[in-house]
């Protein structure tokens, strides 16, 4: 099954992630950056992960709302990343220079 997202071990634990890289709809060509994840239980019954992505050159930032099993919830409702903003984890996820230089001119380290 071709799935727009991924579970992925970091650090010893689950995250969600697009399953390709996914790009600014302003900036048109700016990679978006993972930023955070929850997941939730819907009242209908149903399973869901949103995901945060943010424009690397101009800080957009975007929720994807994206269905999950109930075994992928309990993966990673239980994760240490869940609710949990990457700070200094993004330099494990990324290895771009650019972007971590507009990291710190942000703020975030």
């Amino acid at each position: 099954m071709n799935r727009p997202y991924k579970l992925i071990q970091f650090q010893g634990d689950w995250i969600i992630v697009p399953a390709k890289p996914l790009y600014c709809v302003f900036c048109e060509y700016s990679e978006l950056l993972f930023h955070d994840y929850l997941v939730q239980h819907a009242s209908q019954g149903f399973y869901h992960a949103d995901i945060h992505m943010k424009c690397k050159r101009c800080g957009w930032y975007v929720t994807f709302g994206i269905p999950i099993s109930h075994e992928e919830y309990e993966k990673l409702k239980n994760s240490k990343w869940h609710r949990k903003i990457l700070l200094k984890e993004l330099w494990e996820l990324t290895l771009d220079d650019e972007v971590k230089e507009r990291l710190k001119r942000w703020g975030y380290w």
